[in-house]
């Protein structure tokens, strides 16, 4: 088989659960799950598997999203004097591995920046983004995406118009992501891994809705859906590897 010029390939990439989705064409839905040692590794047997089932000479194109854990999201409060997105970066740059825990040098990305205005900020482990470009080179693929899958469940929960002044937990294998959306954009974001207990998830998200003056009903969860082995197909409203939203009241 060969792939479509249009069809993107969807990898989710965890600490150590790796799954892809859109890699058959006689099944563009069907998911497979991995055990990996590290992330490097799930994407290396992803890269294989994939590899397997090539033919012809299109090359695949890949979008992958990260757990909250490689892929965490802070925010850059207002600084007095910044006025240039360049300072700010190096400004995020500085405070990113504080903020998120990560451990190695990071790469940020800064989202939609302006002077006086709180800003979402993504940090990622610069030598394991250098590692996946790399991987993805020698693999014949190209990487077309690299975001964090919680983009993916908090951008599903506008789609189902539950996001704006709403609290959203993305739920994925390695992190609870508490996602506090204003009209169309964030304005709070937090990881938490590894992945609290069922009794410290709730007290988390009660304190976030209080903190936001957010009634309780404005709670929603958008929790991945792992498989082992070959999945059936995704709910049809969801991004890929989610369960539909379910309420937390």
């Amino acid at each position: 088989m060969s792939w479509a010029a249009s069809e993107v390939i969807q990898i989710y990439l965890g600490t150590t659960r790796v799954a892809v989705a859109g890699h058959d064409a006689s099944s563009p839905a069907e998911e497979h799950w991995l055990a990996a040692d590290s992330p490097l590794d799930g994407l290396r047997k992803v890269l294989v598997l994939l590899d397997a089932r090539r033919a012809g000479w299109r090359r695949p194109r890949l979008a992958i999203s990260l757990s909250g854990a490689l892929a965490p999201p802070f925010f850059l409060e207002p600084v007095s004097g910044l006025v240039h997105i360049r300072e700010a970066q190096e400004v995020v740059a500085h405070m990113a591995l504080e903020a998120t825990g990560l451990e190695g040098p990071c790469d940020v990305w800064l989202d939609a920046w302006a002077p006086q205005r709180p800003c979402l900020c993504v940090a990622m482990d610069r030598s394991l983004r250098g590692a996946i470009e790399s991987a993805c080179r020698r693999s014949g693929a190209r990487l077309v995406a690299l975001r964090p899958w919680w983009t993916l469940a908090f951008n599903h929960a506008l789609d189902r118009g539950r996001g704006a002044d709403a609290l959203v937990l993305a739920h994925d294998t390695d992190a609870a992501t508490v996602l506090i959306g204003g009209t169309g954009a964030l304005i709070s974001a937090a990881s938490h891994s590894p992945v609290p207990g069922t009794l410290a998830l709730r007290d988390l998200t009660v304190r976030a809705l209080l903190t936001s003056n957010l009634d309780p009903g404005r709670a929603i969860r958008v929790a991945m859906r792992e498989r082992h082995g070959v999945a059936a197909e995704p709910a049809p409203d969801g991004p890929p590897f989610s369960s539909p939203l379910e309420a937390i009241s």
